[in-house]
Formats: C-alpha cells, structure tokens, sequence
C-alpha cells in the first residue's frame, strides 16, 4: 500500500540513485513492480575480527556446542534449533542473547527433554563473546524471516568457527554453502541436523578462512567509496557542480 501511495505522488521520481544492502532485496523489488535500477551497497563492519590466525582452538579439538548468539524473537529461528538437538544427541547448545521469546524458548527446552543440553547464558559482549565463538563446533544463524546483511553472520565469519545459516533473504548473497560456510532450509530442523553431522566431512579450517576472506571486503573504505560514488551519480544526474 505505501508503495503503491508513493507511486501516486510520484515520490519515486524525486530520487536519483536508490541502494540497497542485497541482490536479494533488489530482487524482490523488481519482482514486486519496481522499475527503477538499484544498486547494492556493502554496509561496513566496524569492529574488530573476533579471532584471528591461530587464537581459536582446532576445530578437532573444541567441545561439541553449537551457539546462537542474538536477539530471542520469532524472526531469529531458534526454536529451528531446539527441535534440530534430538537429532544430534552429541550436540550441546549455548544460547546468547535476551529477548521477548525466551520464556517460550525455555518451555521448548522442557518439552523437548533438553535440560541438560541447552544453556540460556544471557546478553554477552566483547571478548567474552569471543572466547565463546572461538570455542564452539558451529554457530548457527537460523533466521526464520528475510534477512539482508545480518551482522551476527557477517561477525560469525570472521570468527574462525563454521557458520549453518538459513538460506533466506540477503544470507544466500553472502554464504556459499559448503565454500565459506553452510546453508540450511529455513525452519527445517532435519536440515540443520544434517548440516551439522556432515561437517566432520569437510576441511574446516579453509571454510574458516575463506569466510575470513568474505566478510574481510566488508570495509569501511568500500563502503565510503560505494557511497561517494552514488551522491556522484546523483550530482551528476541532477547536473550538479
């Protein structure tokens, strides 16, 4: 309705360069009717890489949990993860974060017999986050709604740990399954289950690094460029000196 509203009022034409945080967003857009060109923009990570090099333990040697670190809210999917756990019974899980779902979040764990397997440790930061992420088997980005460019991913991938995200929204425009990271079905906790047996099958150790690589051209300076070049485009578009 308010695209449709705006298109009345001609609001639409008073912009010159639309940006957008995903090819996935742009698609969406398009396949709604939009007809004018967008282009995507990298929103930059600013903070520093949660570990680097050889400051996390191999992969062979961590214990068996798997973290979700983020908001408790329907969106985030956790519950995805919860109902996955009785499938990988070597599996543990560390839960990270608050939120208005973690009541229902805990009645779940009940019901599913998981007292003992899952942990709710509560809002944490910094280099305590990190020296968790840094010590875990997986950390599982499970969103069940369109993401762009979550930044819990973009700072899982630079953590030295494997990252299983949902192929939803923007997160298929970042993780290559199986390259610099795995995908799963959205909501599918036989998928997700899967996805964590099979990982022993593959060189973590290069996924690690090429996700590195991935969310290492997330750059403030990119980002500043990107942006310089579509006010550019738009002064130039408006003949502007």
């Amino acid at each position: 309705m308010e695209k449709w509203l705006h298109e009345i009022l001609g609001s639409y034409q008073a912009v010159d360069v639309f940006l957008s945080p995903s090819d996935f967003l742009i698609k969406k857009y398009h396949e709604l009717g939009f007809k004018r060109a967008i282009r995507r923009i990298h929103h930059p990570l600013l903070s520093e890489p949660t570990q680097q090099g050889g400051s996390h333990l191999p992969w062979s040697d961590r214990p068996p949990i798997s973290l979700f670190f983020g908001r408790l809210s329907p969106e985030k999917g956790v519950d995805t993860i919860l109902r996955a756990l009785p499938l990988v019974p070597e599996r543990k899980l560390e839960i990270v974060g608050f939120g208005p779902s973690q009541s229902e979040l805990e009645k779940l764990v009940t019901d599913l017999h998981l007292e003992n397997r899952v942990t709710f440790i509560g809002p944490e930061y910094g280099e305590a986050l990190a020296k968790r992420m840094a010590r875990a088997k997986e950390i599982i980005v499970p969103a069940a709604w369109y993401e762009n460019q979550p930044f819990v991913l973009m700072d899982s991938l630079r953590s030295g740990t494997p990252v299983l995200a949902s192929a939803i929204g923007g997160i298929p425009d970042i993780i290559r399954d199986g390259e610099n990271g795995f995908l799963f079905a959205p909501g599918d906790p036989n998928d997700l289950a899967k996805k964590i047996r099979s990982l022993s099958e593959f060189d973590i150790e290069k996924i690690t690094q090429e996700a590195y690589r991935t969310a290492s051209d997330y750059t403030p300076e990119r980002y500043v460029q990107e942006i310089l070049t579509a006010y550019k485009d738009a002064r130039e578009q408006r003949k502007i000196s």
